[in-house]
Formats: structure tokens, C-alpha cells, sequence
């Protein structure tokens, strides 16, 4: 029978769509007003621009302008703006211009509040009234400002004022358009009397009228011929030439800048620092020599387990499947492998007998099932599991605190000072690479720098991220090598070799007994998973088992090879998934929900 909901419940599941859909509404519709607000305050329009420029050079040869922009704006009656804004490019092609503002009059000269803030790459002046105050009809604000680098070599061979007189964002319709830019005699001199001036779109080459004329001091006057019914979007582009080498360029040159040149220190520094870990790597971190040559064995070292070889090769992943293995095959539990959905195998743990497990099987049997272990308790592979994934943090810091005696020190102990020094040396190369972006030095080389930097902080990290093998531990290790090469091995090269003298000599072992084979080849398994030769290993036991299947494994169906050694892989994956997709939080609880740590997030303002 099909489930509905009831009359209550689907009435309020009706009322929480309705809800939701008119708070989405509401949130569209205050954007949507939002922009519109922002559209109003731009419904007005200039009667008259003018532009004024006086342009001259510091005793330094850089082009100085002072600029004074007057706008007659006609405001509507109803109560809609309170001011205007100027936005003044604080660069030009990546060369610094340094807007200083110096005043906001009005038509009269009296002067006007105002604010100033920098926002993407603009100088931003605000001028308006207090809040609750509106401004109506003829209203004008006079800009004076400065800036600097405002002549400069060109292709062309010669230098150049080259300049917006009028900018093409304006959203307002311009009445009447008029710039004049005064050049002082010692500029004058050096014009070339070659001059344009462009209008229009952004992007047009239509020519406009520019007319020069000399001063009694000697100095020019050069007016871009008046524009009457400026469109919004439409600008204004005059370019000025001068004699080559009549302004001092802006040296974007990393030496020009302190900033920079601290970066490059700071770089030398991260480099001091990449030596010594590299020297550090090579005269102290070196593993001892182990065996000449690796010798196939077919036990593991002695007191050496499989979590521990783990560890040991780097296999950190193999640890628990190794473990819960070992424990099967010693027979503190059996793994019970079924269908699950979509036919896919399901693997679930028994516990049988605990008392066959030693200090670390413990460990992890705990994990499987609980303190108490009793006989029988089951865990089914692939949950999630606060207690099993805390388990096997335990099993891999007692396999890590076993793995350590046979190490010397840390490289980290040893190269303290050299990761302290390329962590310093990278922070002086992040924040003086950014102060010399930021005051325009040619970024290439600040960039250059800051990913050197970064490599090398983390090449310093790799570098000393080692503790080296003793003489022992690269025996023990160099023995499971052997291990490894025993297990790759061909069945009859294997033969061969327990029955080699070598073989013969350290264990007796009849070959053709199934029975004492299936011993050795058992206690293998576990190495097996650390190597990833379970499946292969697996294959060969199986024809081994008396009756066609061990007793410590049970399948979803009839016995075969292929299937064990299948389940075999497929459980090392899924042992594996279960530790790690757990929490070991929860204040001495189970724990979870989120599994802890900060449960903030963003959005809106």
C-alpha cells in the first residue's frame, strides 16, 4: 500500500514551499530594486565638463599634472542624489600615477565636504551632503587633484603626454565638453608639434580639431576644440609629442624598488636554507647499510609483524587490513564474506577467540567489537565507525612508536634550523614580493621569486621529512625485501628454495606435506597485503585448504579460487575505508553528527 501524507502534514509541507518561494522572491526583489536604486541615482546629467591641465616635470624629469575637472551637473527636483563621485586611475599600463587630491570647491570656489577611499585600482572622491539631504538643479563641483608619470617614451620614438581628457564611463549625457592643458616653457620647448586628439567610443580613431598657441612666457596653451551633446559611454584622448629622453621614465626594475630588493634577500635566503637541508639529507639522513644483496626469505624478521612492516615500507594504508588478517589467520576472528545490494560483496568480522591475539591484535579487536569481546559479536566492514577508527590511530601509532627504535633521529631534529630559516625566508619573500607589486616594480621577477619560494619550503620539508634506518632496522627492512621476492616468486622456484640448502638448514620443511605448506603460506598472507600480492597469495592458499576453504574465511558461495583471492583484495580495500571514514573526537563519547572541529560558514551580507 502506498504511504501519503496526512491532511496536516501536507498542509504544512504546502505552507513551507510557499514560504521558501516567497523568501527567494523577496530576496530577487531586493536585488532587483538594489540595482534599480543604483540605475535612479545616475538619472541625471551634465550641462557643462570642463578640464583643465597644467603640465610640467619635477627635478627629477618626471611629468607632473595638476588637474582641475569643474562639473555642472543638473540634478532632478525630487529628492534622489545627494553629490557626485570621481574615480581617478591610481595606474596607467602598470605604471604608478600617485592621485593626490587637493580640493572639491564649488562654482565659487567655496569648498565642499568630501571623502576619499581606494577601490580597485581608483582614487574614489566622494562629495555630498549628509544623509537625509538632497541636492537639486545646477549644482558644481570643481576636482582638483595631481598626479604623477604622466609623460613617457612611445614607440613611435618620441615621448608623449598621451591622455583621457574626458573618460569613456560616464553614464551621463554631456552638454558642452571644453579641455585646455597649459605646458610651461621648459616643456614648450621640447614639444615636437605633433598633437591628435580623438572622440567618440571607447576604441575610435575619428579625429577631433586641437589647436596650440604660443604665451608670452614662452609657454603653450593647447584646447581640444569644444564638444557639444557628448553621448554617455563617449570620451575624449589627446596626445601631446615631445623630444625623446624629455621625461624620466618610471624604472619598474626590481633594483629601483627597496621592496624588491629585500624580496631578492629574502629569495637568497631561501636558497641558504635549500642548501643546508640539502646537505643535512645527504651527510645525516642516509639509511645504514643493510644487506649487499637481497636474499629471498620465507619468514618474516623476527618480533616483526605485519602492521609493523607496514610502517616500516611506507604502506601505511595496509595496516589495519594486514592486522585484521593476521588476526584471522591466527584465529582470534573469522570473516564472513555475503551478497549485498546490486550483487556487490558484503565482508563482516566474527569475533571467536581473543585470547589467540597478542598486544596489538587486541588493539584492533577492541576496535571491531567493543571492550568486552565476547564471543560471537560481529562488524560489518564498509560503516562508519567512531571506535574502530580510533582503534586504528592506536594500531598505527603503536606500529610508528615500534617503527621508531629502529630509526635514528628525526630530520626534523636535525634540520631544525634549516626549516626554520626557509620558513622565515619565505615569509619575508610573500610579504616583500607583495609590497613591490603593489608600488608597480615589473612583476615578473616578485613572481618568480614567490613560487621559488614556495617550492622550496616545501622541497625543504620533503628533504628532512626522514628518520634513517640503523644498522638493524635496514637489515630488518632489507629481510622483508626478501620476503616480498620470496612471495613473487613461481611456485617451483619457491619449492627450490626451501629445499636449497639455505632453506633446508633454518626450518624443515616437507614440501610435499599440504599441511606444513599451508602453515607457512598462511602466515604469509598478511605480509602479502602489505606487498598488494594478497589476491595472487590468496589464489595459491586456496588450493591448499583442506575441503576447499580455510576455516577463519567463509564466501557467498561455493569455494573457488578465483572468488577467495577476489574477497581477499576486496576486504583490504574495505578494512581500510572503515578506519579511515570515522571521527576521533566526541569527547569520550560515541561522538559525531559533523565529527567536530569549526561548523561555521559564509554568504551574504
Amino acid at each position: 500500500m502506498r504511504r501519503t501524507l496526512s491532511g496536516p502534514i501536507r498542509l504544512l509541507a504546502r505552507a513551507a514551499a510557499t514560504v521558501v518561494l516567497a523568501l527567494g522572491l523577496v530576496a530577487g526583489a531586493g536585488s532587483a530594486a538594489h540595482a534599480d536604486e543604483e540605475d535612479d541615482l545616475q538619472d541625471f546629467h551634465f550641462d557643462r565638463v570642463e578640464s583643465l591641465i597644467e603640465l610640467s616635470r619635477d627635478a627629477d624629469g618626471v611629468g607632473i599634472a595638476t588637474i582641475t575637472e569643474t562639473f555642472t551637473a543638473v540634478f532632478p527636483d525630487h529628492d534622489q542624489n545627494r553629490g557626485m563621485r570621481l574615480q581617478i586611475p591610481t595606474n596607467y599600463d602598470w605604471i604608478p600615477l600617485r592621485p593626490q587630491l587637493v580640493s572639491v570647491t564649488d562654482g565659487e570656489g567655496t569648498d565642499r565636504a568630501f571623502e576619499t577611499e581606494t577601490d580597485d585600482d581608483r582614487l574614489v572622491v566622494t562629495s555630498a551632503v549628509p544623509e537625509g539631504q538632497f541636492v537639486h538643479g545646477k549644482q558644481t563641483y570643481a576636482f582638483t587633484y595631481t598626479v604623477e608619470n604622466v609623460g613617457r617614451a612611445m614607440e613611435n620614438g618620441v615621448d608623449e603626454f598621451y591622455w583621457d581628457v574626458l573618460g569613456h564611463d560616464w553614464a551621463q549625457p554631456i552638454g558642452t565638453f571644453t579641455s585646455e592643458i597649459r605646458i610651461g616653457p621648459e616643456l614648450a620647448s621640447a614639444m615636437t608639434r605633433e598633437m591628435r586628439c580623438y572622440v567618440g567610443a571607447l576604441g575610435t580613431d575619428d579625429g577631433c580639431v586641437i589647436m596650440s598657441r604660443g604665451q608670452d612666457d614662452g609657454g603653450q596653451v593647447v584646447n581640444l576644440q569644444a564638444l557639444d551633446g557628448v553621448e554617455p559611454g563617449h570620451g575624449a584622448t589627446v596626445a601631446i609629442g615631445f623630444e625623446p629622453g624629455t621625461f624620466t621614465p618610471f624604472d619598474a626594475s626590481p633594483f629601483s624598488s627597496p621592496w624588491a630588493i629585500l624580496q631578492m634577500a629574502g629569495g637568497a635566503l631561501t636558497l641558504g636554507a635549500l642548501g643546508w637541508a640539502l646537505a643535512i639529507r645527504r651527510r645525516k639522513l642516509q639509511h645504514e647499510p643493510g644487506r649487499p644483496t637481497i636474499i629471498a626469505e620465507y619468514e618474516p624478521p623476527k618480533g616483526i609483524d605485519a602492521a609493523t612492516a607496514a610502517v616500516i615500507l611506507g604502506k601505511a594504508s595496509k595496516i589495519v587490513p594486514a592486522e585484521i588478517l593476521e588476526q584471522a589467520v591466527i584465529g582470534s576472528l573469522r570473516i564472513i564474506e555475503s551478497t549485498g545490494a546490486f550483487g556487490r560483496s558484503k565482508f563482516t568480522a566474527e569475533l571467536v577467540d581473543a585470547s589467540r591475539a597478542d598486544d596489538n591484535g587486541r588493539i584492533i579487536l577492541k576496535g571491531l567489537f567493543g571492550k568486552k569481546l565476547a564471543p560471537g559479536s560481529t562488524f560489518e566492514f564498509g560503516t562508519t565507525s567512531t571506535r574502530f577508527g580510533k582503534a586504528a590511530q592506536n594500531l598505527q601509532a603503536w606500529a610508528t612508536e615500534r617503527d621508531a627504535k629502529l630509526r635514528g633521529r628525526s630530520g626534523f631534529r636535525i634540520g631544525a634550523g634549516a626549516v626554520i630559516l626557509v620558513v622565515v625566508a619565505f615569509l619575508l619573500t610573500l610579504g616583500f614580493g607583495i609590497a613591490a607589486i603593489a608600488t608597480f616594480v615589473n612583476p615578473v621577477v616578485p613572481i618568480v621569486l614567490l613560487v621559488f619560494g614556495f617550492l622550496a619550503l616545501f622541497a625543504v620539508l620533503i628533504l628532512l621529512a626522514r628518520a634513517p634506518f640503523t644498522r638493524e632496522g635496514a637489515e630488518i627492512r632489507d629481510h622483508l625485501l626478501g620476503l616480498k621476492l620470496f612471495i613473487e616468486w613461481a611456485e617451483a622456484d619457491r619449492i627450490r628454495m626451501l629445499q636449497s640448502p639455505r632453506g633446508a638448514e633454518r626450518r624443515q620443511i616437507d614440501t610435499g606435506d599440504p599441511h606444513q605448506m599451508l602453515v607457512l603460506y598462511e602466515r604469509l598472507l598478511p605480509f602479502a597485503v602489505v606487498f598488494g600480492q594478497e589476491r595472487q597469495w590468496a589464489e595459491r592458499l586456496a588450493v591448499l585448504y583442506p575441503g576447499g576453504a580455510p576455516g577463519w574465511y567463509s564466501g557467498a558461495g561455493p569455494m573457488n579460487a578465483a572468488a577467495f583471492s577476489a574477497g581477499i583484495g576486496s576486504l583490504s580495500s574495505t578494512a581500510y575505508s572503515s578506519s579511515v571514514s570515522s571521527s576521533s573526537g566526541g569527547s569520550s563519547g560515541g561522538g559525531f553528527s559533523g565529527g567536530g572541529g569549526g561548523g561555521t560558514s559564509g554568504g551574504g551580507v
